[in-house]
């Protein structure tokens, strides 16, 4: 029996942390779309809401404390 593969996959996630410094969270909404029906190729566009985000670098879309919204995309190849 073969597997299918579907084109469109729809997600929603959050997190949130509580501690010392407070209760941070984030929320997002997302797409991941496979052009070529296979995970070889994967284009992902996600919404996010950050309150006082507790992480954040130069590979995240959002510095450290972040507030607010952010959107990015992203296109990747498993070769």
């Amino acid at each position: 029996m073969r597997a299918r593969h579907k084109t469109l996959q729809l997600y929603v996630g959050g997190s949130r942390v509580s501690g010392d410094y407070g209760k941070p969270y984030d929320a997002r909404f997302g797409l991941n779309v496979f052009p070529i029906k296979s995970k070889i190729a994967r284009w992902n566009a996600q919404v996010m809401y950050l309150y006082k985000s507790p992480v954040g670098n130069s590979t995240l879309p959002y510095p450290i404390g972040a507030k607010g919204f952010t959107f990015n995309t992203d296109f990747e190849l498993a070769l």
